[in-house]
């Protein structure tokens, strides 16, 4: 997902975090300028999302190239599921700001919920990394990076694009659910005790976790457990994955979720009881 702004806003003075009626009621180009895109920001972590969408409308009608209002605009279109006008504003933030790091990944976030042009998606993730430090605050990209060209077959890359978001991040769990896909993909045939022993023990992780599992949690256990011939956890796990895939960033995956489900179903029924 996009990352949350919620560190920052804890940082904020207490000017820029004034509550956004008073930016509303106070619309002059000065205030705009000052606190507008920072209102809108902590009106959103407030949960107040209307309230945070009309401080981004009155900054951008004020200031159309303020490449932060267009940023802080997608990442609230991002979370609302409306992903087309997403892409539109980090679009229009990447084109007032191409070297910003948190527009770049924010474009390549959305592109890759939408499933357009993976190749930019990468692209996209790899300038980002290119513009920041290593820490914990930015191992999604990596993660997301690996998530990209894992989608696109270059599965080395990936691990070794998965492997660095882990180290640097071992609570990721998306990161360590994806890697397993990875791995089991690096070889479909692969059987080795090692390679095995080691999904089951990233996966062993998640579970255990106090977080509920994600859609790539349940994929990644449902196509373990079909690697190990156990299609009937294989299909009760895939359905979780199905159900996830019904809304928000991972409907694209829907079908192939799906396909899986059927394959699963089909290989469990063949089995002899």
């Amino acid at each position: 997902t996009v990352r949350s702004t919620a560190k920052r806003l804890r940082k904020c003075t207490a000017a820029a975090g004034q509550n956004a009626s008073l930016f509303l009621s106070k619309p002059s180009a000065l205030v705009v300028r000052i606190l507008g895109s920072t209102s809108g920001i902590v009106a959103h972590d407030l949960g107040k999302l209307t309230q945070a969408s009309e401080c981004f409308e009155r900054s951008r009608q004020i200031d159309p190239h303020d490449a932060h209002v267009h940023r802080a605009s997608g990442r609230l279109l991002y979370e609302q599921g409306q992903l087309t006008e997403a892409m539109l504003a980090f679009e229009e933030a990447v084109q007032q700001a191409p070297d910003n790091a948190e527009g770049l990944a924010g474009r390549g976030i959305v592109g890759y919920a939408l499933g357009r042009d993976l190749n930019r998606v990468k692209d996209d993730y790899l300038r980002a990394i290119g513009k920041q430090a290593i820490s914990a605050d930015n191992a999604y990209l990596y993660a997301n990076l690996g998530q990209v060209l894992w989608e696109l077959g270059d599965l080395k890359r990936s691990l070794r694009c998965l492997d660095a978001a882990i180290e640097i991040d071992p609570s990721n769990h998306e990161a360590i659910s994806v890697r397993v896909l990875a791995r089991l993909a690096i070889d479909e045939h692969a059987s080795q005790r090692d390679v095995l022993q080691a999904c089951l023990d990233d996966l062993r992780s998640v579970f255990q976790s106090t977080e509920h599992p994600s859609y790539w949690d349940f994929c990644a256990v449902a196509a373990l457990n079909a690697r190990l011939g156990d299609y009937t956890r294989a299909v009760r796990f895939q359905r979780s994955a199905v159900t996830r895939a019904q809304v928000g960033a991972h409907k694209r995956f829907r079908e192939p979720a799906e396909q899986s489900l059927q394959q699963y179903a089909k290989k469990r029924d063949f089995l002899p009881r």
